[in-house]
């Protein structure tokens, strides 16, 4: 199965979900082979910002469970005293 990857209405990239993940055959999830890795160009995502990201399968669009993911920022910027 081919994935695509976005935020909001921007797509990041699409990637082949055919890694192995324990997880998944543990729990009786076919074969376990449905994870998926997408290297991301760097500057892609600010560590300052939070983003709604979405996984969709390519064909029918529809999104895989656990989609949308909410990444928090990474760095919080506190105001000065």
């Amino acid at each position: 199965m081919i994935v695509f990857i976005a935020v909001g209405q921007r797509v990041l990239g699409q990637c082949r979900a055919d890694l192995f993940r324990e997880d998944l055959a543990t729990e009786g999830v076919g074969t376990g082979r449905h994870g998926f890795a997408l290297d991301l160009l760097a500057g892609c995502l600010s560590p300052r910002e939070g983003y709604e990201i979405s996984v969709r399968r390519l064909g029918d669009g529809v999104a895989l469970p656990g989609s949308p993911y909410v990444l928090k920022p990474m760095i919080r910027l506190l105001p000065e005293h």
